[in-house]
């Protein structure tokens, strides 16, 4: 079989995208059990195989909800200095946090945890804005939120069927009451200084990340060979990338990249 993967000569990946709509609607006992013979499984279990990553289209998150998303987080990445600060804490999964001033990194984040997810932003929300109200960003955060925690059970539940197994069995075992969080990510520009870098290249020590970015490029896996590869955005699709704990859960079969 053809590999789905392409690669360029320009050091550019093309990741495998899946369509999400082609998948059942409901993913209930009989809808996961119809998983097991659908074509898109290979590809699936290829992209993880070979890059740990693939692109999902037709996911289900509105539009102007992931627009809203990239508002809200300009809004909080443009508030000045002290007022972020404000809501730095000693929690690293929710809180915020840029890195030091003179280090080589250049971004900034904001971490909310599911505890419940608007909770977390509502408490965000009144250390940057202690004066004044701010629930665009609690009920953006907390519908956003909502629409990935499906998204994550229709991906995992998928991921479980490309492996071959009992999907309804395992995900209710083993990954329904996974926790998880949000991180908003800021990466400032850095020009031609090559040295000055966004993050620091790393596997991500989670079961699953799912990502979604503008317009700018800026995300690089690492192959199996140790090439790097850029990855160009596609509006409105989400990056999906395997993570430690799935790959220790496959026993090494599924790969978590350096990205």
């Amino acid at each position: 079989m053809a590999s789905s993967i392409q690669e360029s000569t320009v050091n550019e990946v093309v990741l495998p995208v899946i369509d999400l709509s082609q998948f059942p609607q409901e993913f209930d006992e009989e809808g996961t059990n119809r998983l097991q013979n659908h074509p898109l499984l290979a590809t699936v279990r290829e992209a993880c195989e070979e890059w740990g990553f693939f692109r999902i289209v037709n996911h289900g998150v509105p539009l102007h909800l992931l627009e809203n998303v990239m508002s809200v987080s300009r809004e909080l990445f443009t508030m000045p200095t002290e007022a972020k600060d404000r809501a730095t804490t000693c929690k690293p999964l929710d809180s915020y946090f840029r890195a030091p001033v003179g280090n080589s990194l250049f971004f900034e984040t904001f971490s909310i945890l599911d505890s419940p997810y608007s909770a977390s932003a509502e408490e965000i929300a009144r250390k940057i804005w202690p004066k004044q109200e701010n629930s665009n960003l609690c009920e953006t955060v907390g519908s956003y939120a909502s629409h990935m925690r499906d998204l994550v059970e229709k991906i995992i539940k998928i991921i479980l069927a490309s492996l071959n197994l009992d999907v309804h069995s395992f995900y209710h075992s083993d990954f329904e009451k996974c926790g998880s969080y949000l991180r908003l990510n800021y990466y400032q520009f850095v020009g031609e200084v090559r040295e000055k870098i966004g993050f620091p290249s790393h596997p991500d020590p989670v079961c699953l990340t799912i990502l979604y970015n503008d317009a700018r490029e800026g995300l690089e896996i690492r192959s199996k060979q140790g090439k790097w590869f850029s990855v160009k955005p596609q509006s409105y699709s989400f990056i999906v990338n395997v993570g430690d704990t799935l790959r220790a859960w496959t026993n090494g079969t599924y790969r978590s990249s350096e990205h």
